[in-house]
């Protein structure tokens, strides 16, 4: 419960789907370096990452992970793109 409408301070957090997803095609990514697997791979990852971005801009615990959403999907956006 909230005292007098104050959020909990969030310190530490299991990761979600998207976030784990992402760590696997990373790691994934970087045992198959090239080919249709590894084409995969980053794919996947990257539509995971921008997923869980867009979830903690718009449902994140706290201020700084919305914050953290948003700088994650423009450097994200930026690297791609």
């Amino acid at each position: 419960m909230n005292i007098k409408g104050k959020q909990p301070v969030v310190i530490f957090q299991t990761p979600n789907a998207p976030l784990i997803v992402w760590l696997v095609c990373l790691v994934a990514s970087h045992v198959f370096i090239n080919g249709f697997i590894y084409t995969i791979f980053v794919v996947v990852g990257f539509i995971a990452i921008v997923v869980w971005a867009i979830w903690e801009i718009l449902d994140g615990a706290n201020i700084f992970r919305r914050l953290l959403g948003l700088v994650v999907l423009i450097f994200v956006l930026a690297n791609r793109f």
